[in-house]
């Protein structure tokens, strides 16, 4: 198999997500702690919702392993996009910022909006907006740099 080949790339990217992942994790909680004004108005985590609309009944026991593979699932999922779109990375700080804008776009301007569980960037402070922007940011930047080294 050779070493860019579609499989391969899907697997550096969903690794390098599950490491962009961990960043965004840490990213998240530092900045909860010194800037709280940055948090979002998240009417219901998003773990949560999708649970109480999942297919399957989750047992209370499973409930948090299930939120944390939900998760991860996010990052692996834009991450394995990315490895599907790039044999290698030409930019690291380009296309990571690129990933990380986009993965904020699909969840903060997409799905999480058009499922009521945060209010439109019309309605957010600067604050509530560009925090994630942030994180989002260290998402992308830790995802396509972990994807440069594979």
């Amino acid at each position: 198999m050779k070493h860019d080949s579609l499989f391969l790339r899907l697997v550096r990217g969903a690794g390098a997500g599950i490491a962009g992942t961990f960043a965004i994790q840490n990213a998240m909680k530092v900045q909860g702690k010194l800037l709280p004004a940055t948090k979002p108005p998240m009417r219901q985590d998003p773990a949560d919702f999708m649970l109480e609309h999942a297919p399957i009944d989750i047992p209370e026991k499973a409930v948090p392993v299930a939120k944390k593979v939900m998760q991860l699932g996010y990052g692996i999922t834009f991450g394995a996009l990315y490895g599907a779109l790039r044999k290698r990375p030409h930019n690291v700080m380009l296309e990571g910022a690129l990933l990380g804008l986009g993965t904020w776009a699909a969840g903060y301007l997409g799905w999480l909006p058009k499922a009521g569980l945060l209010p439109s960037p019309k309605e957010q402070s600067a604050a509530q907006i560009s925090g994630p922007i942030a994180t989002h940011l260290v998402f992308g930047l830790a995802t396509v740099g972990a994807y440069s080294r594979t």
